[in-house]
């Protein structure tokens, strides 16, 4: 019983690794002008799929920890652009 709970639990974190690893580096990506200021929503889109992939049900929380993170990421990408 205490076995199956530590895998589930390594499990989890392991997803939780995965998918902070792709914001990471998509909002590196946007920050540093890899992804046209027109790709973002599909990268946003894209990463908000893989997180309900890895966390069903998740795509609310997604939307309140990660997409202000990314879409601010993209406007100072913007702003540097404009500058």
């Amino acid at each position: 019983m205490v076995l199956h709970k530590i895998e589930e639990i390594a499990d989890e974190e392991s997803r939780l690794q995965q998918l902070r690893s792709l914001v990471d580096r998509a909002q590196e990506e946007i920050r540093t002008g890899k992804i046209a200021s027109e790709e973002v929503e599909q990268v946003i889109a894209g990463l908000r799929r893989d997180a309900e992939r890895l966390f069903p049900g998740t795509g609310n929380t997604f939307d309140l920890i990660y997409r202000p993170r990314l879409e601010r990421a993209a406007r100072e990408a913007q702003e540097r652009v404009a500058v």
